[in-house]
């Protein structure tokens, strides 16, 4: 089984400055993926809007990316999207969206141009 060699990720010190402290992260660290649905579970599509899912998804973007951090964000994607059942044939049926993460700090997101991030 091959690894995979740390990365350094440049995090503020604390310290009160613009000043950065580096340290080494596995390379597997600071992933998130979300899922529709739980494993096993199926998403029910709209044909004319979509998923459930997705149009919470697009909404909490819109709305919350430039405050709120990832994490919160699927939160209220989830609670969205649990409130809200979808017609599946003659059955109502409510779906919980899932995710995984490894991510090791709050991940915000910027329309700010000059914000770069390398690692």
């Amino acid at each position: 089984m091959e690894t995979e060699e740390p990365k350094k990720l440049a995090k503020p010190d604390g310290s009160g400055d613009s000043a950065f402290s580096v340290r080494l992260l596995p390379g597997h660290a600071d992933v998130f993926v979300g899922y529709s649905t739980t494993e096993g579970q199926i998403s029910c599509i709209n044909p004319q809007h979509g998923t459930e899912f997705f149009r919470a998804l697009s909404y909490c973007f819109v709305h919350d990316y430039q405050t709120s951090p990832l994490d919160q964000i699927y939160t209220k994607v989830t609670n969205m999207v649990a409130e809200k059942p979808n017609m599946m044939g003659m059955k109502q049926v409510a779906h919980i969206p899932q995710r995984s993460s490894t991510l090791t700090a709050n991940l915000f997101f910027t329309s700010d141009p000059q914000i770069r991030v390398s690692i």
